[in-house]
Order: C-alpha cells, then sequence, then structure tokens
C-alpha cells in the first residue's frame, strides 16, 4: 500500500468533512446540545457520593489468626471475606493486607467502606472457647461519610455474615450446655438463649460494627447521570458520523469521482484504506472534542466529580476502540447496501434501533437492558464502559469492554472490507 497516497486520502476526508456544516451540526453540535438538556434536567437527579446499588467498592483486610474446633482449624476472617464476594454483584470486593492503605483507599473516594477484621475474630466466633460470649465480637467498618447509603449497604451485609456465623455459634454453644441430653436442651432452650444474650451484653445476636467517619466533605465513589449521558450521546451520533463517513464511497461512486481514483495508478485496497482510515481519524477527533467540551460545562450542571474520569491514559486507549467498534458497525451498515440511498437508510435506521437496544437513552449500569440484544451493540459496550471508567479510573475494568468492542470491528470490518472491494468493480 502506497502510505502518501493513503495519507493524501484520509486528509483529504477529513478536512472536507470537517468544512460541512450540516455534518458538523450532527456530530458535534447534536450531542452536546442534548447533553446539555439531559444535564439540566438530571442534574440534580442522582446517586450523590453513592454508587448504584451494584458493584460497590469494599476493601478488606484480614488479621483474623484463626481459631481451633475441636481437630478443625477455622478462620472466620477468611470466610467473611470469601462471602463478602459472593453476595451476587453488589459488592466489589479487594481484599489488602496494609490497613492504612485500606484506610487511606476510602479517605480518597476510591472505596465506600473498608471492613477491618480483627486478629481475634475467629477466636471470640469460637463457641468452644470457655470465655465465648464475655465479649462483644467486634469489626471495624471504615466507612466514607459522603456514601452514607453505600457504607449502610455494606454494614447490613457485614452484620447478615456475621450473624449467619454466630448462629451457628450458638446452637453449637447450646448443644454442649444440652451434655448429650436432648431433654435438657428442650426444656432448657431458653434459659441457654438467655445466658448467650446475657454474657454478650444485648439481646442481639453478639456482634458490634464500629463505624469510623473519614473527614465530611470528602468526595466518595459516585455515580453521576451526566457520565452516562455525555458518553451515550456521544457514541449514539458517533455511529452516525461513522456509517455516513462511510456512505460517502458510494456517493463518490455515484459522482465518478471513485472511478477517477481508480483508473490513476493506486492500488483499489489503497483507496479504501484511505477512505475508512480518514472516517477513523474524524470520529476519534469528534469523541475528544465532545470529551472536552462536556467535562468544562460539566461543573457548570452541577457534576462534582469529572464526567469522564481523570484517567487520560486509560480514557485515550478506550475511544480507540470504541471509534474502532463504530467504523466498523458503520462499514457493515454501508456495504449491505446497493445504493447512497439504501445505505442511509439502512444506517438511519439500524442505529436508531440499536441506540434503542443498547440503551443509549436510559441509564441501566452495566446490566444490559435487552439482555443479548443489548451486548450485539456498540452503543452498550462503549457507554457501559465510559461509565464504569469514569467512577473506577482503572483501565483493566473495561478490558471486557473493548475486547468486545474489537470483536465487533473485526467481524463487522472484515465483512463490509470484503462487500466494499468486490463491488468496487467500476
Amino acid at each position: 500500500m502506497d502510505f502518501k497516497k493513503f495519507l493524501t486520502i484520509a486528509l483529504k476526508d477529513i478536512r472536507v468533512l470537517f468544512q460541512d456544516r450540516a455534518t458538523l451540526m450532527i456530530i458535534l453540535v447534536a450531542p452536546f446540545a442534548l447533553t446539555l438538556v439531559l444535564g439540566a434536567a438530571f442534574g440534580g437527579i442522582s446517586t450523590g457520593n453513592d454508587s448504584p446499588i451494584k458493584d460497590i467498592p469494599v476493601v478488606v483486610v484480614n488479621h483474623d489468626q484463626g481459631a481451633m474446633l475441636a481437630t478443625q482449624a477455622l478462620n472466620f476472617g477468611e470466610r467473611l471475606a470469601d462471602a463478602l464476594q459472593h453476595v451476587g454483584g453488589l459488592l466489589r470486593v479487594e481484599v489488602l493486607a496494609d490497613e492504612e492503605q485500606a484506610r487511606a483507599r476510602v479517605r480518597d473516594g476510591r472505596a465506600a467502606a473498608a471492613v477491618l477484621i480483627p486478629a481475634d475474630f475467629s477466636q471470640a466466633l469460637n463457641p468452644t472457647n470457655p470465655a465465648f460470649g464475655d465479649a462483644r465480637i467486634k469489626l471495624t467498618l471504615f466507612r466514607d461519610a459522603g456514601s452514607a447509603i453505600s457504607a449502610a449497604i455494606v454494614s447490613a451485609v457485614v452484620r447478615q455474615i456475621v450473624n449467619g456465623f454466630t448462629n451457628a455459634d450458638v446452637a453449637i454453644y447450646a448443644a454442649g450446655k444440652a451434655n448429650a441430653n436432648p431433654l435438657f436442651l428442650i426444656t432448657q432452650a431458653s434459659a441457654v438463649a438467655q445466658d448467650v444474650a446475657t454474657r454478650s451484653q444485648s439481646g442481639d445476636a453478639p456482634i458490634t460494627v464500629t463505624t469510623a467517619q473519614t473527614t465530611p466533605g470528602q468526595s466518595g465513589p459516585g455515580f453521576n447521570l451526566l457520565a452516562f449521558f455525555a458518553p451515550s450521546m456521544a457514541v449514539f451520533f458517533l455511529n452516525f458520523a461513522m456509517a455516513f463517513g462511510v456512505v460517502t464511497i458510494l456517493e463518490e461512486k455515484d459522482n465518478g469521482t471513485l472511478q477517477r481514483l481508480i483508473v490513476s495508478p493506486t492500488r483499489r485496497m489503497t483507496i479504501l484504506a484511505g477512505k475508512l482510515g480518514g472516517t477513523y481519524v474524524s470520529g476519534v477527533i469528534q469523541i475528544f472534542l465532545l470529551i472536552v467540551a462536556t467535562s468544562l460545562v460539566g461543573p457548570l450542571l452541577g457534576s462534582k466529580t469529572p464526567i469522564w474520569g481523570t484517567n487520560v491514559p486509560a480514557l485515550v486507549v478506550l475511544t480507540l476502540c470504541v471509534v474502532a467498534g463504530a467504523l466498523g458497525l458503520g462499514t457493515i451498515l454501508a456495504a449491505v447496501a446497493r445504493t447512497r440511498q439504501q445505505a442511509s437508510i439502512y444506517a438511519s435506521a439500524g442505529l436508531i434501533l440499536m441506540g434503542i437496544v443498547g440503551g443509549s437513552f436510559f441509564a441501566s449500569g452495566d446490566r444490559p437492558p435487552m439482555g443479548i440484544a443489548s451486548q450485539l451493540t456498540v452503543n452498550y459496550w462503549a457507554t457501559s464502559a465510559y461509565a464504569r471508567l469514569s467512577q473506577t479510573n482503572d483501565l483493566m475494568s473495561v478490558l471486557p469492554n473493548m475486547a468486545a468492542l474489537l470483536a465487533i470491528f473485526i467481524v463487522c470490518f472484515g465483512a463490509g472490507v470484503y462487500l466494499f472491494n468486490r463491488r468496487l468493480d467500476v
């Protein structure tokens, strides 16, 4: 492929695109205006500094040294950490070794709470311990004062899990009190329960969760609706820009421009690569202009956290994958049409439908709004990736989305280029 000719064709298409006022209205002004409208309408309707009730970030530090129940070694701290990691997607748990690091995560707003398990946790829960029930079981829940709802959810989950441990312990304790006499257990069950309650200084299960607040005003891990609507509108109109950018190939064919290029000493693949490469670069410029514009107006619309997150390198890498996925989608939509008019109709109808199926107009978190159908769209994978990146600022958290977008690009782009190459037999 002649790189110089490829670059000439690509730069020409980029220049033509950004000189077209009507096109700029569609790819830049329209998504920005819709973001402003939605931001003004929903700017005050958000979860504040609390995450949605899903994937609440929690860190666990387990200092538990374990205990012996007869001949069996137990570590209730490990069991608690494992149980927290399997609460059906409600929590996103990370186990750390350093307590100060865990507290720092909460202070920095990167976690809603830190569960700090003491060294004697298992020993206090050991029903064969002669001192069982003499002292309350203590856990420290170090929470973000700005994420009260999330921290309350974490506290409730921890209480429920530990209460499950204590219920089993009370049963073992009661069995021991029964002295292998079932009749004794039946007749003295109330007295045994009262004994446990009295020894633990409370009528409730013997557990205390101590909550330590961070400095009020710290920003917790929040979900801002603007962090959803700004990317969703940008991606929705990006799909149109990519599709209609590819449609210009058919338009140039109708105008005779493409024929003149093909009869010149330029390889067909160089022409096609230049056209599609120019479309891709235009999409990247479009997204980054919208990122800058919405980031500047976000604080004016009440956004207390960066709409797109603060990890710029991760944002760049993700955007390159998003534009690639949109280009692949646009290529196949335009390639299946035989005329420019057909391509425009297919692209318009298909992309609007995909926007609806992919959840571009309503926030659904990471959950596909329409199941597998949503997972077949660029809209779902791109919008959920941008929203998640704005919360976590961690490129690793959006790797599945990036893989899905690249898969869409490879499949759709490959098929689209094949069809286009067959039809450039003018």
